[in-house]
């Protein structure tokens, strides 16, 4: 174990909000690290399960482990009390539900230190139904977080923090929390890569990223929604007042049809009514765009360039049509 007095390298933070079911393996993956120097933060976000109870448990096991409990309040509080508390140069995000491989902590330091980068980004494995399969994963020397940002939007590398390993002087300058579940990743990811001089990447999976249809990530509820337009409406005027407008053009006429296309998904018809302008301006300067539209997603366009009034109908007559 590791001296008290010792100051950890790596600070792991786990926001925990009724996670008995998967708390336990993720504490072991953790506290299993081949890497030793680490600290484990656990934010107990107001469980009203065992989840305390499983934290005090292995408190008493693991002197590296330290528990804050708060009361609810959302993934982006947990998140901003863990950073204040952690004393590691490095973070290390981690879901409740998340696995650790044994060495990952080990290849990510190693990497960070050598090559003195802001950000280590990293594969995983998504593991669903009993099944297991490697992420996509980018192999590159190094970028500045602006391009791997643009990778992200270019759907090539995932928003997710736990597959970014980073320095926590990143968030010395402050970072702006939405207050939201759905997408708070975007929000995080954003600002950290904004900041981030060096991005490098390792081709070791780190982790095993476990999917269940009950999780945040999947609940396309009226609360998601109203998550998802804070951070697409946050990120257009961050990008903007941080001087990247035109940069970004591109990817940004990117992340605005696919979020166009998310608002069909959640049958928002009138919320797409009011995106189609834009739409049809972005894939008139980006013409390749064209192909990643669904036949029915072409239809409505198409319909659109020839009257808004005619586009509006066919739009509501397919959202009609999908409720039968």
């Amino acid at each position: 174990m590791m001296n008290d007095t010792l100051s950890p390298l790596v600070s792991i933070i786990i926001c925990v909000y009724n996670g008995e079911k998967y708390l336990e393996r993720c504490l072991q993956s953790a506290m299993s690290q081949s890497y030793k120097n680490i600290e484990i933060i656990v934010v107990n976000d107001g469980s009203m399960d065992n989840t305390p109870v499983i934290i005090e448990n292995y408190v008493k096991l693991d002197c590296r482990i330290i528990v804050i409990n708060k009361q609810n309040g959302g993934i982006s509080e947990a998140r901003r009390i863990g950073v204040n508390r952690a004393r590691g140069k490095y973070i290390q995000y981690l879901d409740c539900d998340d696995v650790l491989m044994s060495n990952a902590i080990g290849c990510l330091v190693n990497r960070a230190e050598e090559t003195q980068a802001d950000v280590v980004v990293a594969p995983f494995f998504f593991c669903e139904d009993g099944g297991r399969k490697e992420s996509e994963s980018m192999e590159f020397e190094q970028m500045p977080g602006i391009e791997y940002l643009k990778c992200i939007l270019c759907s090539r590398a995932y928003w997710a923090m736990w597959t970014k390993f980073h320095l926590r002087s990143l968030y010395d300058e402050g970072i702006e929390r939405l207050g939201i579940s759905f997408g708070e990743d975007v929000a995080l990811s954003t600002q950290i890569l904004v900041r981030s001089g060096k991005v490098v990447s390792i081709n070791t999976p780190i982790l095993d990223y476990y999917v269940y249809s009950s999780s945040v990530s999947h609940d396309l509820g009226e609360r998601a929604y109203l998550d998802f337009n804070v951070y697409v409406r946050w990120f257009d005027d961050y990008i903007e007042r941080n001087g990247l407008h035109e940069e970004f053009a591109r990817e940004l006429a990117l992340f605005h049809i696919k979020n166009t296309q998310a608002r069909l998904h959640w049958k928002k018809v009138k919320d797409v009514n009011k995106e189609m302008n834009r739409l049809m301006i972005e894939l008139g300067d980006y013409p390749e765009f064209w192909k990643l539209l669904s036949r029915r997603e072409k239809k409505i366009v198409t319909t659109y360039r020839l009257s808004s009034l005619l586009g509006y109908w066919r739009l509501y007559y397919y959202n009609w049509k999908n409720k039968l």
